[in-house]
């Protein structure tokens, strides 16, 4: 187990929770609002158990069990019922996905977590430090509390998607504790609604929490391209609405790569100034 593996549980239950609770999995559509209260519900699970595997129990099996995933969907359901009633980007994450004919992938994320990180630069490389550290407390109950030779909790969640034992997608994105909902939004608009793919990442976004890693957060960050009847699910839910621009790197950026048995179809966020080459 390595030290992504927590985040990848959380986009999982995403998916799963999509699944279990019969939603309309369309980020824009009629369920918005139980989609959001899905994403908020699932990030406490990683607040609470994301450490360093090494040194802290990570339940990822428990997380993922029928269990687990059936006493979720009926807290949805209490809270919302099942119609759905009821911190700015500033460029110091990259993600670069590569893939090639033979089925080769590879996702990396390279972040300094705050703008200038630790404040520390090598004069040498012109490295600057990053300051991950700062996901470790004080706290002597909490899995990540400071100790030596421990990993800090972090939001860094690269994606490879299989489907069948043959390479489907390599995506990768920046929108800290936003990610899972980030990614989560790419596969389904990608292999749920058979979006095309330069329209998968320039879809109207939203976050519940943002790029926060607050777990609780009732507050929904939304483009102004989000539909009005979308804002209003969120509403109907009792999310919080923080309206933002029609471009917002506050709903984090992402890169894709979809894999066929034509070739690949390539995609980059519009809300950054990355690059996507298919050849």
């Amino acid at each position: 187990m390595d030290a992504s593996t927590e985040p990848r549980a959380v986009h999982l239950q995403v998916l799963a929770m999509v699944e279990k609770l019969e939603l309309d999995p369309d980020p824009l559509g009629v369920d918005a609002g139980v989609l959001a209260e899905v994403f908020r519900r699932t990030a406490a699970d990683r607040a609470q158990f994301l450490a360093d595997p090494r040194r802290a129990h990570v339940p990822v099996e428990e997380l993922l069990s029928e269990e687990h995933l059936a006493r979720l969907a009926d807290d949805i359901r209490r809270r919302i019922g099942p119609s759905g009633a009821a911190h700015p980007s500033s460029g110091d994450t990259v993600a670069l996905v590569a893939a090639d004919a033979e089925g080769w992938a590879v996702c990396i994320i390279q972040s300094l977590f705050d703008s200038f990180g630790s404040g520390v630069l090598d004069p040498e490389t012109g490295v600057i430090l990053h300051n991950r550290g700062a996901g470790f407390t004080l706290d002597p109950a909490s899995p990540n509390v400071l100790d030596g030779g421990k990993r800090p909790m972090h939001t860094l969640m690269p994606v490879i998607a299989l489907r069948e034992g043959v390479l489907a997608a390599v995506c990768g994105s920046m929108g800290g504790g936003g990610q899972p909902q980030i990614n989560a939004m790419s596969l389904i608009r990608r292999f749920g609604l058979g979006m095309a793919t330069h329209d998968v990442l320039q879809a109207p976004r939203w976050l519940v929490g943002g790029s926060g890693v607050d777990a609780e957060s009732n507050v929904v960050k939304t483009e102004s391209r989000v539909p009005p009847e979308t804002i209003a699910a969120f509403d109907a839910a009792g999310f919080q609405i923080d309206r933002l621009g029609d471009w917002s790197e506050e709903v984090g950026h992402a890169n894709a790569i979809f894999a066929s048995h034509g070739g690949f179809e390539v995609a980059t966020d519009p809300r950054a100034d990355g690059s996507a080459i298919a050849g």
